[in-house]
C-alpha cells in the first residue's frame, strides 16, 4: 500500500511540474510577445520624431504641422487593417472632411516664385516634404498600434497596465 501511494505521489509532482513548465512556457511567451510590443512602441515613437525633424529641415513648420494634422487618417487606416477597430459612416465622413481640409491647406504652399523673383517652394518639393511628413505620421500610428498591442499582452501576462495612461505609458 505504501508503494503504491509513493508511485501516486511521484506521478502526482510529475504533473505538477508537467503543468507548472507549461504555465512558464505560455507566460514566457506571452511575456516575450509584450516585450516586443513595448519595443516596437519605442522604435516607433523614437523614428516618428527623427522623420518628423528631418522634416522641418526641409520645410516650412507650418507646411509640416498642417500634414501631420492628418494623422488620424493613418491610424484609423492601421486600425482597421489590423482589425483593432471598426469605423462607423459618421467617423468615415469625418475622416473624409479632415482629408479634404489636408489636401486644401497644402496646395496653398505650391508657388515657384516670390514677389521679389526668387524661387521658393516648388510642387516636387511639396510632395517630397509631404511624403516625409506622411512617413512620420505612419510611424505614429504604429506606436499606437503597438502600445495598444503592449496592453492587451501585458494584461494577459497578469501585469496590470490597465490603470497606465498614455502621459504614464510614455515615462
Amino acid at each position: 500500500f505504501s508503494n503504491n501511494n509513493q508511485q501516486l505521489q511521484q506521478q502526482q509532482q510529475a504533473t505538477m511540474k508537467f503543468h507548472n513548465h507549461n504555465s512558464n512556457s505560455s507566460n514566457s511567451s506571452s511575456s516575450s510577445t509584450a516585450e516586443l510590443h513595448l519595443l516596437l512602441s519605442a522604435i516607433c515613437f523614437t523614428l516618428g520624431f527623427l522623420i518628423t525633424n528631418q522634416s522641418f529641415f526641409h520645410s516650412d513648420a507650418s507646411f509640416v504641422e498642417t500634414i501631420k494634422a492628418s494623422e488620424p487618417l493613418s491610424s484609423a487606416a492601421i486600425a482597421v487593417l489590423w482589425g483593432i477597430e471598426r469605423l462607423t459612416p459618421m467617423e468615415g465622413a469625418s475622416l473624409v472632411g479632415l482629408f479634404s481640409g489636408v489636401i486644401l491647406a497644402t496646395l496653398g504652399n505650391v508657388h515657384s516664385t516670390s514677389s521679389m523673383g526668387l524661387i521658393t517652394t516648388t510642387l516636387a518639393q511639396s510632395m517630397s516634404s509631404s511624403g516625409t511628413v506622411l512617413v512620420s505620421n505612419l510611424c505614429f500610428s504604429f506606436r499606437g498600434l503597438y502600445q495598444k498591442l503592449f496592453r492587451a499582452s501585458a494584461s494577459s501576462v497578469g501585469g496590470s497596465v490597465a490603470g497606465m495612461g498614455d502621459f504614464n505609458f510614455q515615462f
